[in-house]
C-alpha cells in the first residue's frame, strides 16, 4: 500500500483546489494520497483538538499546507477548529457543516430561500432550500448573487 501511495503522490502536481472525501467504491480521478480505514488500527495520529476526522484531514493535507490551496470536504470532516488551523496555515476551506459541531454558531429559523450568516475569521451560514443547509467557508464572501434558472432542451444539449 505504501508503494501505491508513493506512486500516487509523485505522479501529479495538484491544482489550487483539493478535496478530501471518503469512498467505498472505485474512484475514477486523480488521487494524491489515501488512508485505508482499518478500524481502531487505522494509521492516523489522532489529535484530541481535532478528533479522528480532523486528524485524517491534517494527515492528508500536511504536504500541501502553506501553499495557498483550497480544501473542499463534506460535513463529516468540517469543523470551525479545523478550518481555523487550515487558515493559519494559508489553506482555505469550504464545506457543509453539521449544525451541532463545536464552534458552529446558532442561527435563528429562516424561511425557504432565506439566508442567515455570521462572519469572524471565516463565514458560517445557514439557508433553507428543500431542507436546512449549514456551510462553513474561509474562501468566500458574504454576498449572494442571483442567477436565473435556465431550462435546457434536448436539442440545446447536443
Amino acid at each position: 500500500m505504501n508503494d501505491i501511495r508513493h506512486k500516487f503522490s509523485t505522479k501529479c502536481r495538484p491544482f489550487q483546489d483539493l478535496c478530501i472525501d471518503e469512498s467505498l467504491v472505485l474512484w475514477r480521478g486523480i488521487i494524491l494520497d489515501f488512508i485505508l480505514y482499518t478500524g481502531a488500527q487505522t494509521e492516523v495520529q489522532v489529535d484530541s483538538k481535532f478528533g479522528f476526522a480532523g486528524s485524517v484531514v491534517n494527515t492528508l493535507i500536511e504536504p500541501y499546507l502553506g501553499k495557498g490551496h483550497n480544501l473542499f470536504t463534506d460535513s463529516y470532516y468540517a469543523s470551525p477548529i479545523l478550518f481555523e488551523h487550515l487558515q493559519q496555515n494559508s489553506t482555505g476551506a469550504c464545506s457543509t457543516v453539521r449544525p451541532n459541531r463545536k464552534g458552529v454558531p446558532w442561527f435563528p429559523a429562516v424561511n425557504r430561500g432565506e439566508v442567515s450568516a455570521c462572519h469572524k475569521n471565516m463565514m458560517c451560514f445557514k439557508w433553507s432550500a428543500k431542507r436546512m443547509v449549514h456551510m462553513l467557508t474561509s474562501i468566500h464572501e458574504n454576498k449572494i448573487i442571483q442567477t436565473e434558472k435556465k431550462e435546457i432542451t434536448l436539442q440545446e444539449s447536443q
